[in-house]
């Protein structure tokens, strides 16, 4: 076995500096959002591509348990509606390597998308998706 797998991954999420619940993730995305170009210069054979950088995408759906995330969305949304300040948000991605090390990265001045909590029959887990769009994303130290 020569690759990360997702029980090597673990992700959680600060409102306000207060730890959500434990975030049992089922999947976990990080997207990157940018935009594309050509330079077309005279005189040269072919284009000269680049790219611009706009912010970041995590996403997750995970596993409720407490509808903690739930919870900080309806904070999220009154607090908005008060227009008060923004709470505060940032999501940290750990990754265990093979190699025995840990890897971990912070995203932050982050903005939610809207969620979904599904309940699809009674046997099934009641799963959360959530999204955030990051200004920052970076690497963390341990």
């Amino acid at each position: 076995m020569d690759h990360i797998r997702g029980r090597n991954v673990r992700i959680s999420l600060r409102q306000n500096s207060v730890p959500i619940k434990i975030i049992r993730a089922k999947t976990i995305a990080l997207d990157e959002d940018a935009e594309e170009g050509a330079d077309d210069v005279c005189g040269e054979d072919t284009s000269r591509p680049f790219i611009v950088h706009n912010f970041w995408t995590i996403s997750f759906g995970s596993f409720t348990a407490d509808l903690g995330v739930l919870d900080s969305w309806l904070d999220d949304i009154a607090n908005d509606a008060l227009a008060l300040a923004p709470l505060s948000k940032v999501i940290g991605i750990q990754f265990d390597l093979l190699n025995g090390t840990t890897k971990a990265y912070k995203a932050g001045q982050m903005t939610r998308s809207p969620g979904k909590v599904d309940v699809s029959d009674r046997k099934s887990a009641v799963m959360q998706s959530t999204k955030y769009r990051a200004r920052l994303f970076a690497q963390a130290t341990l």
